[in-house]
């Protein structure tokens, strides 16, 4: 495992650096969680969904169904989140 040395902003800001941003598929308008266990700092990209239910693989629920029954904030984060990867696969958006 590569170690890489970064110092925090004055703004607490940090920038992931970009071969652990590849190696790990993230993207702008990921959305990601932290936790700290006091000397280290977990980071998870997380669901944009909060309130979803795991869909039984032979469910005949189809995706605009799930996506219409969103709540309006959890809609529009996955409108950005999918135009952003969407671009992204269309080489129109660089990493973040």
């Amino acid at each position: 495992m590569k170690t890489t040395i970064k110092i925090l902003g004055k703004r607490g800001r940090i920038t992931i650096p970009q071969d652990i941003r590849r190696e790990l598929g993230l993207v702008y308008g990921d959305i990601l969680s932290f936790a700290s266990d006091g000397e280290s700092v977990n980071i998870r990209r997380v669901k944009i969904c909060r309130e979803c239910v795991s869909v039984p693989k032979d469910s005949t629920k189809e995706l605009y169904d799930f996506l219409d029954e969103l709540p309006p904030d959890e809609m529009r984060k996955a409108l950005l989140h999918l135009t952003v990867r969407w671009a992204s696969l269309q080489g129109g958006v660089a990493s973040a």
